[in-house]
């Protein structure tokens, strides 16, 4: 048996989860490093309200695993509707770097969907981190596809149209 020295242990995680009904969801975990000294290493948590014609998400996630760099703090959020018997349904994105203070990425679908088949519409834009040395700062997107019962969608085979 010894006395333990040299052993890696990994962080000590606190989960839970509840669900009081269908129409609330929440969870958190939490992850404290006892082998480092970094303390709280990760906390994730997040909520979700559901009802009849859509619903809303939004989490929020730190973590730290070097204690030279700054701790990474993420919010996202997406709100969902349905309506017309879940024919026309839409969705909103947003993800936030909290840390840096930009929104690294947001996007809008919407679709129209018959017995058979279905068009579905998507914009999204990403926002890059400044000083990557890339070229362009964002990226949008458009795409359009066809989807059909039971086959699967089809959309643009060289990818989505792209603008700056």
């Amino acid at each position: 048996m010894g006395n333990g020295v040299g052993r890696s242990l990994s962080p000590i995680a606190l989960t839970g989860r509840v669900s009081p009904n269908a129409t609330f969801d929440g969870n958190m975990r939490a992850e404290y490093d006892v082998t480092q000294g970094l303390g709280l290493q990760s906390l994730t948590t997040g909520a979700s309200l559901n009802y009849r014609a859509g619903g809303v998400t939004l989490n929020y996630s730190r973590q730290r695993f070097d204690r030279t760099q700054p701790a990474n703090s993420f919010v996202s959020a997406s709100t969902r509707m349905h309506t017309l018997q879940d024919r026309v349904s839409g969705t909103y994105s947003l993800s936030w770097d909290v840390a840096r203070g930009y929104v690294v990425s947001q996007g809008v679908v919407g679709s129209y969907m018959a017995q058979c088949c279905g068009v579905q519409a998507e914009f999204q834009t990403f926002n890059y981190a400044s000083g990557l040395g890339l070229p362009l700062s964002t990226d949008r997107r458009i795409n359009v596809a066809f989807v059909l019962a039971g086959v699967g969608t089809f959309s643009n085979f060289f990818g989505a149209f792209v603008g700056r």
